[in-house]
């Protein structure tokens, strides 16, 4: 973001939370998938990158890998940030 002044992007935070329903956005581990999200989003204001440019979301278990996750390999892959460019 450094190198590219016009690249914007969305901090997508997803949590683990097999065979259950969709959370509610006023679950506690909806918020907490939010403030993670904003964890990432602070760290990169406060190395002086434009919060115009950045956007940050919680997604809790919306998108699961492995909405029906059985190992720890694939619950690990569910608890992820991710970083899509939105241009």
């Amino acid at each position: 973001m450094e190198l590219n002044d016009s690249l914007k992007i969305e901090i997508a935070d997803h949590i683990n939370h097999p065979n259950s329903p969709a959370a509610s956005k006023t679950s506690r581990n909806y918020g907490l998938s939010v403030r993670r999200a904003k964890m990432v989003r602070d760290y990169l204001m406060e190395n002086k990158i434009n919060s115009t440019r950045i956007e940050y979301r919680g997604y809790w278990n919306y998108e699961m890998r492995y909405p029906s996750a059985t190992t720890a390999k694939q619950q690990a892959a569910n608890r992820r940030v991710r970083i899509k460019i939105k241009g």
